[in-house]
């Protein structure tokens, strides 16, 4: 009978990819964005993976249907959570991308309407981290847009709030990926 490998017994196997060692930039702002680039990096907590999917296609040769990859499209959503400060960056970087949006509606100032699908789009870099915080892969996700947001809750007393946590998932038409520092 084998036994279950335990925690130690893993840990001896190396280090381990944590889920919130990222580094996030954002090299194309939104029209009217006044977010700090370094205060946006600090304050992500944590992400998904940008990721591609492909579906395969049908072709038959000599009469025999055969299965051959297609074209890899990038998934298209991720989600990205934030700690919020008392100063709350974060909610107005979310309320200055979603009054763009708004007034390219029709709706909201009027100075600013006529806003090209573009103006409202950012292009991000993310890049995971080890332990040492080198990178490991950087992925840059183009044309991005704001499809939901979450403003995040506070929860119990004044003196024992939780901490908040705002959400954003966005929506890119472009990935490129990029592998660092030879991981595989």
């Amino acid at each position: 009978m084998t036994m279950k490998p335990t925690t130690e017994d893993l840990l001896t196997l190396g280090d381990f990819q944590r889920t919130n060692m990222w580094e996030l930039s954002m090299t194309k702002k939104p029209v009217g964005l006044t977010l700090d680039q370094a205060g946006f990096n600090i304050r992500v907590r944590s992400s998904g993976i940008p990721r591609y999917t492909q579906s395969a296609i049908e072709v038959y040769v000599r009469s025999n249907r055969m299965y051959d990859t297609n074209v890899m499209y990038p998934e298209g959503t991720i989600t990205f959570s934030f700690i919020e400060h008392v100063e709350a960056p974060i909610r107005r970087f979310i309320f200055e991308w979603e009054d763009a949006i708004r007034t390219r509606a029709g709706s909201g100032v009027p100075g600013q309407r006529g806003l090209s699908l573009r103006d409202l789009t950012a292009d991000f870099v993310l890049k995971t981290l080890d332990n040492h915080e080198n990178a490991n892969v950087q992925y840059t996700l183009g044309y991005c847009f704001l499809e939901e947001s979450n403003l995040g809750e506070l929860a119990g007393t004044e003196a024992g709030a939780t901490l908040m946590f705002p959400e954003i998932t966005i929506k890119y038409n472009l990935l490129d990926r990029v592998i660092l520092n030879g991981v595989t």
